[in-house]
């Protein structure tokens, strides 16, 4: 009896700490898109123009670095 009561504490911490880590996994992720919102581009639009060179009008290395957080992120979901 008593152990079951230990294991149904242990579960309850453990679910308390998974949801406390998704939570911080979310506002990371919802950071994140705020950032690519800021460059006016999104998740999935192409960084190279009609020719196929880099846009010259947006940070492709940092919206590259940004896209693999998010995805990282999206992972551990």
């Amino acid at each position: 009896m008593a152990n079951q009561s230990h294991d149904k504490s242990s579960n309850l911490t453990s679910l308390i700490n998974i949801i406390g880590k998704r939570d911080v996994l979310e506002a990371e992720i919802l950071n994140l898109l705020a950032e690519l919102k800021k460059q006016n581009v999104t998740l999935t639009e192409p960084l190279v123009d009609e020719e196929g060179y880099p846009r010259s009008d947006v940070d492709v290395a940092a919206i590259r670095h940004i896209r693999h957080e998010i995805i990282c992120n999206y992972n551990y979901f």
